[in-house]
């Protein structure tokens, strides 16, 4: 059984981790950003593929791109990638303001997967399950950008680690099953992480072992036991324990599953800390050495 908390750490190999002046990520959006909100809903055609230069300020400066080798060669020297697939309720300014962390925290060419979960009216209730909507009309986009992908890290001879976050974690469950339902597709992502997963426990070994079963390497689900947002989503809108909190009684044996809860209540740049849900940016990162390096030594070891 690969049930594993952060002694993960003490064999993983550590990265020197620097903060960049300036940086850029590859946002591969499925609707059309200049629209509004609402406009956005029904824009799901045809991929975007935008490149962000960030500075100091994280400030947005976005140039689209004919397509998605142009929009690499744009943004990156070629080594290494990864792929960010965002949770509930981003729109695409929201993303890119994110995303900066990436480059900074990490130094790894980052690509954002911008999906149409953005807040469309005040009923947190409605945007929440129309985001789960469009997660079918946006899935051919996924499988798409994967296999650009794919080619990308073949023709350039580089690999790719994928980290689903909160409702993102859809996308995980039904490229298992896609990939279940397509055998002669050989997936290629080196790591997966199923972070802070806004999708029920309950069957999730199901799909996880699938996914340990399709790939070469690993799987990794991280667990914050004190997730506020994931404990909201549990008891107003799902009704059922979220894998992000809570791994239940039967577990993958394919995936390895990292315990935040006890390391954020030692982050203490803020009270809430301990019930944080976005634990792989901003402070607690920066502020606890274990939980900025087990991320960085997914998002670059092969």
């Amino acid at each position: 059984m690969k049930h594993v908390l952060f002694l993960l750490i003490l064999f993983l190999r550590g990265l020197t981790l620097y903060a960049q002046d300036t940086a850029k990520t590859v946002i591969v959006c499925t609707y059309n950003y200049k629209l509004s909100a609402q406009e956005r809903e029904i824009s799901t055609s045809k991929l975007h593929y935008l490149v962000n230069a960030y500075d100091k300020n994280h400030a947005i400066n976005l140039t689209e791109k004919n397509d998605f080798s142009s929009a690499m060669e744009e943004a990156f020297t070629a080594k290494n990638i990864l792929l960010f697939v965002h949770g509930d309720d981003f729109d695409i300014e929201k993303l890119v303001v994110r995303g900066a962390d990436f480059p900074e925290l990490y130094n790894v060419n980052t690509i954002l997967f911008a999906w149409s979960s953005y807040r469309t009216s005040h009923n947190s209730i409605k945007n929440y399950n129309n985001s789960k909507k469009s997660v079918d009309l946006c899935f051919p986009h996924f499988l798409q950008l994967v296999d650009s992908i794919k080619n990308y890290a073949i023709k350039n001879n580089v690999k790719a680690t994928v980290i689903f976050h909160s409702l993102g974690n859809i996308f995980a469950q039904k490229y298992a099953l896609f990939l279940a339902n397509n055998p002669e597709i050989q997936p290629f992502f080196t790591n997966i992480i199923i972070n802070a997963a806004c999708v029920p426990t309950k069957n999730h070994a199901f799909w996880v072992d699938i996914l340990g079963q399709k790939t070469s390497n690993h799987v990794y689900i991280t667990v914050n036991k004190n997730d506020k947002i994931l404990q909201l989503a549990s008891a107003f809108i799902e009704y059922k324990p979220m894998l992000g909190k809570k791994t239940g009684r039967k577990i993958s044996q394919n995936a390895y599953y990292i315990d935040f809860t006890n390391r954020l209540k030692n982050v203490s740049s803020d009270k809430k800390m301990p019930s944080c849900h976005t634990y792989f940016i901003s402070y607690p990162p920066r502020e606890n050495s274990e939980i900025r390096e087990f991320y960085n030594t997914l998002f670059h070891s092969y």
